[in-house]
């Protein structure tokens, strides 16, 4: 797991009983030889610099949001006045209601760390009940 911009938390928790994971940094020049992992999560300020490397042997990376954050602006300057005048306004509440069905008005500035994940062909996935 690549600690670029720290990607180490929350993995470093959620694979604390695993003795196999690593956490180099892939921020300084191309990679010049694969990790011996049968998954590699790179941050995507370096996937340019290690998809040469690391395409041949695990095929495509699949890019993840990686630590998603909701934007401050939406709540930041909210006040109990600006509550209490929402409350009885129209557009407030379509505006409230458009979010909370549809998730509008924020979709498109939900911040995020990206990641891209490259396994390996041979690794076991988890498969459709479909399949």
């Amino acid at each position: 797991i690549d600690q670029t911009s720290g990607f180490t938390w929350p993995w470093a928790w959620y694979l604390r009983d695993y003795t196999r994971v690593n956490y180099p940094s892939y921020s300084g020049s191309t990679l010049e030889q694969a990790p011996d992992s049968p998954v590699v999560v790179v941050h995507s300020n370096n996937q340019a610099k290690v998809d040469d490397t690391l395409s041949p042997i695990y095929g495509d990376a699949e890019l993840i949001k990686h630590r998603w954050w909701f934007p401050e602006s939406t709540y930041r300057d909210l006040t109990v006045v600006k509550l209490l005048k929402g409350a009885v306004d129209r557009k407030a509440w379509r505006s409230v209601m458009d979010y909370w069905l549809y998730r509008e008005g924020v979709a498109d500035r939900i911040g995020s760390e990206n990641a891209y994940l490259y396994v390996l062909p041979d690794f076991p996935r988890a498969s459709n009940a479909d399949d």
